[in-house]
């Protein structure tokens, strides 16, 4: 019998916690996705776990997937939710029949991986190389890798015979092993490409405006594999819903409003599964075909019924607080507890221990929770941080239950700015991401000594993998992938193909030459920089002052791992004799402008003063406002100077830095002006330097000669990288994300008005706004229009850079102050103010911007504890440009947070290398490609620094000892050339062990030959260091060759060594030992090192 309770909107996450402490699990249908968006929000505030099943079915209709409605139904079916909220539309969403796919596996079950495999392929899960997402699964012999719905992480099951030995979660990113587990369960997929098994008869039925030629040919595109799984879901799904699967105490809210819902999204849908017809799509069904009528509910709720005796009464009150009161909060919270009552207080994480204070102080009972528990104790305040869903200006108070629900923001207390908050770094380096830059057959290589060939593939060689090299008139190079490291993909431009060398000429010896006299020219103007920089000097910075010290301490986080780094560097910078000019690389909200702050604070507390320069006048306003908070607490004076202020203004700020009143001063390309000077700049901080005009470079570089300068970015660009990569300039990375940050979900769409409509919908749901960015100013207020036409009532205002900067100052800032739901833009909001609650971006004509703008501008949302998302709309995903495709793809794969680095190196992989550091190659670079010539002046450079030169490149390899990875270790062969090419680029023995652990975490116990492949690999990176030019490892003996650098410290000791040991030097400098194994090489080598000059 069904059961009809009647309260108020805001009474009903009280009333779902009252059912479920007598019912258990709930499956509650709310009448929208906004209410059940807000409802389940509010009830993550109990102790129970609640989730929200609510595919977005519009995004399903373009992409055919949703992950994180995949993940959703995961907790449901593996039955760890207790409350299950849905809306209308998803709660009649047939589902896959999951009573067949279910795996519950556990250390030391008895079952063959063959049956887990089959399970996963029934379940709908993909066999892949390597596990990178949820819904993959990987064999490699005895191991098996499972993509499971636990965010940034997989299961890995080891076998021994036809039992699981061990159970581990891992790290996607890195592939490295994060705890043992004990068991696991993994859920059947909601989509899939696994159909039921009377799908023909399904469809036959259900596609009944087909012809029969038109389900032949649906026939043979199922056979084919290649559908979307969407459009296909009638027979891919079941005949259940979620409520026959979840089998909870099923609540109806608001049943009315809730049918019409339904009504209204499914006949959206059905306009855009038309519309995907006429543009050509084949899309079998119809799509009410998804969807099937319910059964009744056990509990109807409402907020007004008509007149009726069986109706419950669930009573709530607003309790209204006078505004002389609210000034007393001891007074008010005493008054509830006196009576009995039991007071939940919802605090912000900075109003937390001042409210604890307040409390202790007064004598009253306070408990901090994480979660509200279910059952309450009377005359007792339970204090949260969770966020309320009532209206802050009165207390929400429930009869039948004695329990007063408050928020802090009543009482207006002040927040503490000395809160500690724990930030939880990762048990892992995340700076080690977890990339084969495998070979592909076909693509350019170049060879060190032999040129510019083309990668056919590998081949087994007297046991020992090869890579099969094409060059000139067909000739066949055989290199032993010992040897990789002489091998460089060859880069240039995007579509370059270049002229393949030949071996029986002495062509690529001349192009090598003339190359290596350019790298020589190059290196020495890089060392000139280098030399100018080191004969200018500056009086250190004193670093541990109490004025510091006391800054650091009133910072209100905990650093993050990587920010703790840049800071000590960046201190280590200033107390020196050199003059520190470091780049600061860390993606939006990573706290790069805290690392600034201190640099300031440093050189304010020694006297002297600080300037910010920031490319817009919207990035310099969040400079000053964050200045201005965070030294709200000291002595220090900040100003802002930009060409909007008044001249008065503009002269006072400029009188008081130049008689030193102003500490700090923030300001846009104002600060470049003659007119501005300053008692003693000490620290200058530059954002996003290369987007400043050539001539305002020009005057920065000026002011970099003889001040400590800070530059910061989030995407370097390729100059910057080059410098990085050659160790020229000196680079921080923050890629430590804040502990409540969470990825941006990106979706590449092609432009769907519908999609736009439900995104910004779905956004002003939970109270928050949005960035919409279109980048040709004419046309923004067409765009205007048609969004407001989408949605009446929308509230848009526009930015872009031609606006009056007093205009756009004010348009800013009545965004920031929640005047606007939408913000329409062109890129200018790239570098803009830091806005929490904006967390959808929606960028038009995606394919017309570059990669690193793409990163940025996808960076100002996100920088909340709160899911975001991006929209990237292209008109035709068949017809964009290839780079522009490449660059999509690459920003939809990085998502992760702190990628920045990542993203910017794919964009120099797919723009090609272009000029390095700004000087011009005369088409040389092209002749050897863009890999190795940096390679050749990275190595050039570091012998014109140490004196010492360099062998690396040269190093041979001879062995006769089985050298390889074999086939049946890693079967696939991409990933385990992927493997050669990263132990071949391996430069210390550190990385090595990094590669060792890890494969042995991927694949088991590595066999012999690989192991000597690890061995040969330790042993050159060892011998180098020692002075070796090559060397040749036998079963029973060991060559060394030893470099031109080579001189020992004492060359009678040299030959002492080789007599001790029973050696024989040629005239080749070549020194030959006799071994028994081969731990003797190691000590070999290590001996020669002690007696080698090179240290």
């Amino acid at each position: 019998m069904t059961r009809f309770i009647e309260t108020p909107a805001d009474g009903f996450p009280v009333l779902v916690r009252e059912l479920f402490k007598r019912h258990g699990k709930l499956l509650i249908e709310a009448p929208s996705f906004k209410d059940g968006s807000m409802l389940a929000g509010a009830l993550s505030a109990f102790d129970f776990e609640v989730v929200f099943f609510a595919p977005q079915f519009l995004l399903l209709e373009r992409s055919g997937t949703d992950p994180d409605a995949q993940s959703t139904f995961s907790k449901i079916v593996s039955k760890t939710a207790d409350v299950v909220v849905t809306t209308p539309l998803s709660s009649r969403m047939v589902i896959p029949d999951i009573e067949n796919g279910r795996l519950d596996l556990k250390t030391g079950l008895n079952c063959r991986i063959s049956d887990i495999i089959n399970s996963l392929v029934m379940s709908g899960y993909r066999k892949v190389a390597v596990v990178k997402e949820p819904g993959d699964f990987a064999l490699r012999g005895d191991i098996l890798d499972v993509g499971v719905f636990i965010p940034g992480k997989g299961v890995r099951l080891e076998f021994f015979d036809d039992e699981i030995e061990r159970m581990s979660l891992f790290w996607l990113s890195t592939q490295r092993n994060w705890k043992k587990i004990e068991s696991i369960n993994i859920p059947k997929l909601l989509f899939s490409n696994n159909l039921r098994t009377d799908w023909k008869s399904v469809l036959e039925n259900k596609a009944a405006n087909l012809s029969m030629k038109e389900i032949l040919e649906t026939e043979d595109l199922i056979s084919t594999g290649v559908f979307s799984k969407w459009d296909m879901y009638p027979i891919i799904a079941g005949d259940s819903t979620v409520d026959s699967v979840f089998q909870g105490t099923r609540v109806r809210w608001e049943k009315m409003r809730g049918e019409a819902t339904f009504e209204n999204d499914l006949a959206v849908l059905d306009k855009e599964r038309k519309k995907r017809v006429e543009e050509g799509h084949f899309i079998p069904f119809e799509i009410s075909h998804c969807f099937k009528e319910i059964s009744s509910f056990d509990i109807e709720v409402s907020t007004l019924f008509s007149i009726g005796s069986e109706i419950e009464k669930f009573q709530i009150t607003h309790r209204k607080v006078a505004q002389r009161v609210k000034e007393e909060p001891a007074f008010i919270l005493n008054k509830i507890i006196k009576d009995e009552e039991t007071a939940v207080l919802y605090a912000k994480p900075n109003e937390r221990d001042p409210m604890i204070e307040l409390c202790e102080n007064s004598g009253l009972p306070v408990i901090p929770v994480e979660r509200i528990p279910l059952e309450t104790e009377a005359g007792t305040i339970y204090l949260t941080e969770s966020r309320e869903w009532f209206e802050r200006d009165s207390i929400l108070f429930v009869p039948s239950t004695g329990c007063s629900f408050i928020s802090s923001e009543i009482f207006g207390i002040p927040g503490s700015k000395k809160i500690k908050k724990e930030i939880v770094i990762p048990e892992y380096n995340e700076n080690a991401v977890f990339e084969l830059q495998a070979l592909k057959t076909g693509e350019y290589i170049v060879h060190y000594n032999f040129g510019i060939g083309i990668y056919e593939g590998t081949e087994r060689m007297n046991g020992t993998d090869c890579l099969v090299l094409r060059y000139d008139r067909d000739d066949r190079l055989f290199i032993p992938v010992y040897n990789m490291h002489f091998v460089y993909k060859y880069r240039w431009e995007e579509g370059a193909f270049p002229r393949v060398s030949s071996l029986r000429t002495s062509t690529w010896e001349i192009t090598k030459s003339k190359v290596t006299k350019e790298v020589e020219e190059v290196a020495a103007k890089i060392l000139e920089l280098y030399a100018q920089r080191s004969v200018q000097t500056v009086e250190p910075l004193k670093v541990d002052t109490e004025m510091y010290n006391r800054f650091s301490s009133l910072f209100p986080y905990r650093e993050t791992r990587d920010q703790r780094k840049s800071i000590l560097e960046l201190e280590n910078d200033l107390s020196t004799y050199e003059i520190t000019d470091r780049l600061l690389c860390g993606d939006v909200g990573f706290g790069k402008t805290e690392v600034a702050m201190r640099g300031c604070m440093i050189a304010v507390a020694n006297g002297r003063q600080a300037a910010v320069l920031a490319p817009t006048t919207v990035l310099a306003f969040q400079h000053l406002r964050t200045f201005i908070e965070r030294f709200s607490k000291l002595p220090v004076k900040i100003e802002m100077l930009s060409r909007f202020y008044s001249d008065a203004k503009q002269r006072e700020v400029l009188r008081d830095l130049k008689d030193g009143k102003v500490d700090i001063v923030v300001a846009t390309h104002r600060l470049l002006s003659k007119d501005v000077e300053f008692k003693d700049l000490g620290f200058l901080v530059v954002d996003e330097e290369h987007r400043f005009g050539v001539a305002h470079k020009e005057r920065i570089k000026e002011m970099k000669k003889d001040i400590a300068t800070l530059s910061m970015t989030a995407t370097p660009i390729p100059r910057t990288l080059q410098m990085s990569l050659l160790g020229i300039r000196k680079v921080s990375f923050i890629k430590t994300a804040p502990g409540d940050r969470k990825n941006i979900r990106t979706y590449v769409l092609e432009y769907s008005e519908e999609i736009i409509k439900e995104a910004i919908l779905n956004e002003m749901s939970r109270n928050g706004q949005i960035y919409f960015v279109h980048n040709r100013i004419a046309s923004l207020n067409d765009i205007k229009m048609k969004l407001e036409n989408l949605i009446p009532g929308l509230k848009i205002c526009i930015a872009h850079g031609q606006m009056d900067e007093k205009q756009l100052e004010n348009v800013m800032v009545d965004f920031v102050d929640r005047k606007y739901d939408l913000l329409l833009s062109t890129s200018l909001i790239e570098s803009g103010i830091d806005i929490p609650m904006v967390n959808t971006i929606i960028i038009n004509r995606a394919d017309m911007f570059g990669m690193a703008q793409l990163y940025q501008l996808r960076g100002r949302v996100g920088r909340w504890n709160r899911e975001a998302n991006a929209y990237l709309f292209v008109p035709n995903l068949s017809t964009i440009s290839p780079d522009s495709y490449a660059r999509l793809a690459v920003i939809k794969r990085f998502d992760q947070l702190g990628s920045g680095y990542d993203v910017a190196m794919e964009d120099l992989n797919i723009r090609g290398g272009g000029s390095i550091l700004g000087f011009a190659q005369s088409g040389k670079l092209k002749g050897v490609g863009y890999d190795m010539y940096l390679e050749m002046l990275r190595k050039r450079i570091e012998e014109l620094k140490t004196g010492v030169p360099h062998s690396e490149t040269e190093f041979d390899i001879s062995t006769d000892l089985f050298a390889n990875i074999p086939e049946t270790y890693i079967p696939d062969t991409e990933m385990r050339v992927g493997f050669y090419r990263k132990i071949a680029d391996i430069r210390s023995v550190q990385e090595l062990n990094w590669v060792k652990e890890t494969m042995t975490e991927m694949f088991g116990s590595i066999p012999p030959e690989t192991e000597n492949l690890i061995f040969l690999t330790n042993a050159r990176l060892k011998a180098i260091q020692a002075g070796g030019s090559s060397m040749t490892v036998n079963a029973n003996s060991f060559s060394l060759t030893l470099a031109p650098a080579f001189i020992p410290e004492n060359i009678e000791k040299l030959f002492q060594f080789i007599e001790k040991r029973k050696g024989t030097f040629s005239d080749s400098h070549t020194i030959k030992f006799s071994i028994r194994n081969m731990t003797e090489i190691d000590k070999i080598i290590e001996e020669l090192s002690k007696i080698s000059s090179l240290k």
